[in-house]
């Protein structure tokens, strides 16, 4: 009777460890989905940094400004945001410069918009294979504006989202 107790209460203890637990894969798909949902919704700017204007919601704010980069925080998860003014919105040539790296590409996908095509939109998540279990680079962008973070895969979807939702709302500041 003993070892039937311990063979449950192991069972149990199995399932709640790993079965509570977001896949990868359903991570993947979840993040796909919040970035293509932000890069159709583009919010108004509400906040100024350097020269931009962009959209931050309540869960982020400007922590450093410099001249093509801004750190963004969510609470203490930094988030760094790039604009390079000479690539145009429909350019690839960051997400081409992104692919470039050492890492494992894990997810790959590009967006536009079905009445035009005047913004590449994407999203890479590279495993670097790192020993930190379960860290990822994350780079969303279009043409010449990214953000990049490195998150876990429970963070994935809010990261991405939130990730888009300030990238689709840049403007250069006047």
């Amino acid at each position: 009777m003993r070892k039937f107790a311990v063979f449950i209460i192991t069972c149990i203890t199995a399932i709640a460890l790993f079965g509570c637990g977001m896949s990868t894969e359903k991570a993947l798909e979840k993040s796909e989905a919040a970035v293509s949902k932000q890069f159709s919704e583009k919010k108004e700017t509400n906040t100024t940094a350097g020269n931009l204007k962009l959209y931050l919601n309540s869960k982020l704010q400007v922590d450093e400004e410099m001249e093509n980069n801004v750190l963004l925080l969510k609470g203490d998860h930094p988030i760094v945001l790039f604009h390079n003014p000479i690539v145009e919105p429909s350019s690839d040539q960051l997400f081409e410069q992104a692919k470039n790296t050492d890492g494992k590409i894990i997810q790959e996908k590009t967006f536009t918009h079905e009445d035009d095509n005047d913004e590449l939109g994407y999203l890479l998540i590279i495993d670097h294979g790192e020993e930190k279990e379960e860290d990822y680079e994350v780079i969303v962008g279009i043409g010449g504006v990214k953000a990049t973070t490195n998150a876990k895969t429970k963070e994935l979807e809010e990261l991405t989202g939130l990730m888009m939702e300030v990238v689709a709302s840049v403007e250069l500041a006047e």
